[in-house]
């Protein structure tokens, strides 16, 4: 459309007037669904409570929510990225040569001409030579940053806005869980906590109690209240990964699992106290449970969540010497009964780089000695 268009005050009036107005307006409009849908967002919420026990109708308002946030993340990411690259094409990158250069020789003045500018095309070229002549510094950028600048920023408040929907709709599935008060009981399952065999839960393929040379193998259920929750976060994360780019998607499970770790550390392990039986109840939770529900689309999804991998280490340690021919392959560090780790914990007389070091000899690698006495 610019080839009929010769003259440098029409291309630019064109492009101000026409291309760019249209993109603005476009991303205007963008934003004026995401500002309504965030106002209503805590309504759709609370809407979603009272029908939490029916889980199509739960389901289904949380994916049409999220259909209406892809939508519009996927259109404001696409136009984003076209007009990026048409900035990089020559002739857009001549346009925006010859605005910055009208821009220096008045910088009081809008480097657009009046809409009766009579300049001809000759001046125009006098005056870019002169400039030239000059040294004129050209600013880098494109004749797109503004509205790709409105594009990204839309971006980034739909992909908040997907990011809270998920995890709300997540926390609120986890009342129930969160709500148990069994953590610091080991009678629940009727069995000595002193003989456990203390083996890695994910290295059992045993799923039912067995007991031999008076030596616990036991596999421990997933908690019932995390069935649902985890069921529908599955369901969410499946239609985000299959209407979104595989990059978008990898930055939202990111940050989701950053939501779900920090709600988990303040809401249950911050508030509980825990037996030994009861580490290991939240150890399995988290192993079989949380941890997996990533493995589709990431290698080692409990590397998001290392906080409460480092505590499930922390609280599954014995609290007496092991005596398993198992313990007996396993190392010092390994070894070491709870108290014997508390007492380092809480010595203030350490260097807290012994400390650090107390931790990662138990493999435990993010947990700062403060939180580690949190726990």
């Amino acid at each position: 459309r610019y080839k009929l268009l010769p003259m440098f005050h029409n291309r630019i009036r064109f492009f101000a007037d026409i291309q760019a107005e249209l993109l603005m307006a476009y991303a205007q409009r963008i934003d004026s669904s995401v500002d309504a849908f965030e106002k209503s967002l805590s309504y759709s919420f609370v809407r979603s409570v009272p029908n939490s026990a029916n889980s199509d109708g739960k389901s289904h308002t949380g994916i049409e929510d999220l259909k209406r946030l892809c939508r519009w993340l996927n259109s404001a990411g696409f136009v984003s990225r076209t007009i990026k690259e048409w900035g990089e094409d020559a002739f857009f990158l001549e346009l925006w040569h010859e605005v910055t250069l009208r821009a220096s020789r008045n910088t009081s003045t809008s480097p657009l001409p009046s809409p009766t500018s009579s300049e001809s095309s000759d001046q125009l070229q006098e005056t870019s030579s002169v400039y030239q002549e000059e040294q004129i510094t050209v600013d880098e950028g494109t004749v797109f940053d503004d509205p790709a600048g409105s594009f990204d920023s839309s971006c980034e408040k739909i992909q908040s806005l997907i990011i809270k929907n998920v995890s709300k709709g997540f926390f609120n599935g986890l009342k129930a869980y969160c709500r148990k008060n069994t953590w610091s009981r080991s009678d629940i399952y009727n069995i000595d906590p002193t003989i456990i065999s203390h083996q890695p839960l994910c290295k059992q393929p045993e799923t039912t109690a067995t007991s031999k040379d008076n030596n616990v193998n036991i596999e421990i259920e997933l908690s019932p209240e995390l069935y649902t929750p985890l069921s529908d976060l599955a369901h969410s994360l499946t239609f985000l990964s299959n209407h979104l780019p595989i990059r978008v998607f990898k930055s939202i499970f990111k940050e989701i699992s950053k939501e779900i770790e920090d709600y988990l550390w303040n809401r249950v392990l911050m508030r509980n106290q825990f037996s030994e039986m009861g580490g290991r109840q939240f150890e399995v939770d988290m192993i079989k449970g949380l941890f997996t529900v990533g493995k589709r689309w990431v290698q080692k999804p409990e590397n998001y969540f290392r906080r409460l991998k480092d505590v499930c280490v922390l609280l599954t340690i014995p609290s007496s010497h092991q005596t398993t021919s198992a313990a007996k392959q396993n190392n010092s560090a390994q070894q070491k009964t709870l108290s014997q780790i508390m007492r380092v914990l809480f010595d203030n007389d350490l260097e807290i780089t012994e400390v650090h070091k107390v931790l990662e000899n138990l493999s435990i690698y993010h947990l700062s000695p403060e939180e580690a006495r949190d726990v």
